[in-house]
């Protein structure tokens, strides 16, 4: 029976180690999280309001504040990617940095794709319809 106990203990010692191990994997890729802050603004300085800010390769991000203003959780030697309609999207090595400040610049040349569609409620009688098109100089 002592052969038979000592078996057990040491199986015991195993699992407990393993499980440990496991443990210590999960644990340490989120020990080399950096939390990350920035601003993120047009080219005259004002905030961007819900500009995305991703980490690239993942689905992981966040978006802007009103502020312009965002933080996010990311791990060492990541690149963040960001971007918002009608803005070129930028990407960013974060290396040691915590904080950024990010100017998008306009694109205006994906800006003639940016369809605006309204949809409404009408009696019939009142419906009337119209669709017209404008060149961006004229905006």
């Amino acid at each position: 029976m002592r052969k038979h106990e000592k078996s057990e203990k040491q199986n015991h010692l195993l699992k407990l180690g393993i499980i440990l191990l496991f443990g210590f994997i999960m644990v340490v890729p989120t020990l080399s999280q950096t939390l990350i802050k920035g601003l993120v603004t047009d080219t005259q300085g004002e905030a961007i309001v819900g500009a995305n800010v991703m980490i690239a390769g993942t689905t992981k991000g966040t978006s802007t504040s009103l502020e312009g203003l965002f933080e996010l959780e990311v791990p060492a030697n990541a690149t963040i990617t960001i971007s918002y309609m009608g803005y070129i999207p930028q990407k960013i090595v974060v290396g040691n940095r915590t904080e950024f400040k990010i100017q998008l610049a306009e694109d205006t040349q994906n800006l003639e794709d940016i369809v605006v569609v309204g949809y409404g409620t009408q009696k019939k009688v009142t419906l009337t319809g119209a669709v017209s098109a404008i060149t961006n100089k004229e905006i």
